[in-house]
């Protein structure tokens, strides 16, 4: 069995959230390069004609309509990222407060992952 490392999750929250900073960007790059490919590749199957100006066009359209699409994906991926990364430091915040409590023998409530101290039933 391997060793607790007790700083993982904070390493992992901090690894995570930085990566949440770059999805939406890289899933916008992403779309916008499939959109003017498929925007540049479509028009000769509509029409017979290789007009050279409709084709940048259409691709330019589909550039801007993948790269729209792919950032809202993005921003979806982004904040479950965030997300992800939150719940890794509410679960180091429980556990250190776990050792505290069992440390100190449970006399002082522990704080929750918010700050504030835990209640039971609404008293402090």
């Amino acid at each position: 069995m391997d060793r607790y490392f007790p700083g993982y999750l904070r390493e992992h929250a901090a690894r995570v959230w930085l990566r949440a900073g770059r999805v939406a960007y890289l899933y916008a790059t992403t779309g916008a390069l499939i959109g003017y490919l498929v925007g540049y590749l479509i028009n000769p199957l509509l029409t017979q004609s290789l007009n050279r100006e409709e084709t940048i066009f259409l691709g330019l359209v589909g550039g801007v309509v993948g790269g729209f699409l792919g950032w809202q994906l993005g921003e979806t991926r982004a904040e479950a990222l965030r997300l992800q990364a939150q719940l890794a430091l509410c679960q180091a915040q429980i556990e250190e407060n776990t050792r505290v409590a069992q440390a100190a023998g449970a006399d002082s409530p522990p704080r929750t992952c918010l700050g504030r101290r835990a209640t039971l039933r609404g008293r402090p």
